[in-house]
């Protein structure tokens, strides 16, 4: 498999709903999705998830507008979640199909 590279991304590490930060995502940058892992490398975050247990297509915290791709992984003996959404178009890019090709690209990991 060819890596597929998305290159505005949006992230945040774990689902949340509501809370007092005005932003729905933590951090933006680029998202590699591999063979058999998926690495975002952004401006304050490194990230590489193998392990990938559960992917859902869905809403996300504050973001009444876009769907999000919501990982959860086994960091170690940890589970952990990762969320994405296609940050490009000022946002708007995943309204386009964006994070649904970020999905796309997920489902094929092995």
């Amino acid at each position: 498999m060819t890596p597929e590279v998305f290159n505005e991304v949006w992230f945040t590490p774990a689902r949340k709903w509501w809370n007092l930060k005005l932003l729905a995502y933590e951090d933006v940058g680029v998202l590699t999705v591999r063979e058999k892992s998926l690495e975002f490398f952004g401006r304050n975050t490194t990230l590489t998830i193998e392990g990938i247990q559960r992917v859902v297509y869905g809403r996300h915290g504050r973001d009444f507008i876009n769907d999000w791709v919501i990982i959860d992984y086994f960091d170690g003996a940890k589970l952990n979640t990762a969320c994405f959404a296609d940050a490009s178009q000022i946002g708007w890019g995943g309204v386009v199909g964006g994070t649904r090709r970020i999905l796309d690209a997920v489902s094929k990991i092995g």
